[in-house]
């Protein structure tokens, strides 16, 4: 898989193959090069990573399994449900059609603890886990395609998250401690098109590591960083939207509509750090 993955880079086909996916992205959403929504180069670069991330996912689907550049698996119903979804839906919070599956609020409504009943809470995670597939498979439609179904629920995970991280990785910064938010929205909206949002935020840590290339008036941003103490009022958030459309002969096609992030860290006494607070979507100043 990892030489697959860079075969993408290094093969001059695969790589034109990407370049043009992405010039025709562009020209789908040409409110972000100009007018009042226009995105600054940076947040550009990102929303343009992200769908090439997505569309190399899409593109995998379809590849022989010697071919894949990914290492996610399927089980579930008919072999089509992404692993990765089964394992991290009791660490998350899922929206269906406007139905909520959170987990936490079912254990507490249960009084189920890990510590005092470990074979109750695995049947309740089970459970939990089977109506959230059911309801994702009701909302894409009564037979969803197989492709569809890979597609969907491998962005519904952490595979799906890894690629909003990759995309706004500029700065990389690395949180010790805290608490974490997962949220996954699925609608679906007119015949054969769904909408996703994907958001992550983490807060509540005490010390980041920040890294990036080194520059004089961002001197957090270093080669080689060290923790930083910090304000437990930081938080990082990332978010983003993605329609799903069925495509000629059952194929999936993916378009991101909007990737978002905020990044606001602050130093023991609350003033920002130097260098790596972001706003959020990084429109154009006028």
């Amino acid at each position: 898989a990892k030489w697959n993955r860079q075969e993408v880079y290094l093969n001059e086909e695969q790589r034109g193959r990407a370049l043009a996916a992405s010039r025709r992205h562009l020209l789908r959403h040409p409110e972000w090069r100009e007018g009042r929504s226009s995105l600054d180069g940076a947040a550009l670069r990102e929303v343009v990573a992200m769908q090439h991330y997505l569309e190399v996912d899409l593109e995998d689907l379809r590849l022989p399994d010697g071919e894949r550049r990914s290492e996610d698996s399927y089980s579930g119903a008919g072999g089509d449900i992404c692993d990765q979804l089964l394992l991290d839906a009791a660490r998350s919070v899922f929206v269906v059609d406007g139905e909520e599956f959170d987990f936490s609020v079912e254990v507490a409504g249960h009084g189920a603890s890990l510590d005092t009943d470990a074979g109750e809470m695995e049947r309740l995670q089970q459970a939990f886990t089977d109506r959230l597939v059911v309801a994702v498979m009701r909302c894409l439609g009564d037979e969803p395609p197989p492709l569809l179904l890979r597609a969907v629920t491998t962005a519904m995970s952490q595979s799906g998250l890894a690629n909003v991280e990759r995309a706004c990785d500029d700065p990389q910064v690395v949180v010790c401690g805290g608490d974490q938010q997962l949220h996954y929205e699925l609608s679906s909206l007119e015949d054969g098109t769904w909408e996703l949002s994907l958001f992550t935020r983490k807060f509540g840590f005490s010390q980041c590591i920040v890294y990036g290339a080194a520059q004089p008036e961002e001197p957090l941003l270093t080669e080689d960083p060290s923790p930083v103490a910090c304000s437990s009022s930081s938080y990082m958030s990332k978010r983003c939207r993605v329609c799903f459309r069925l495509g000629p002969g059952g194929g999936v096609d993916g378009d991101v509509l909007e990737l978002r992030k905020e990044l606001q860290l602050l130093d023991r006494f609350g003033g920002k750090l130097p260098g790596v607070t972001r706003d959020v979507g990084r429109r154009r100043p006028f």
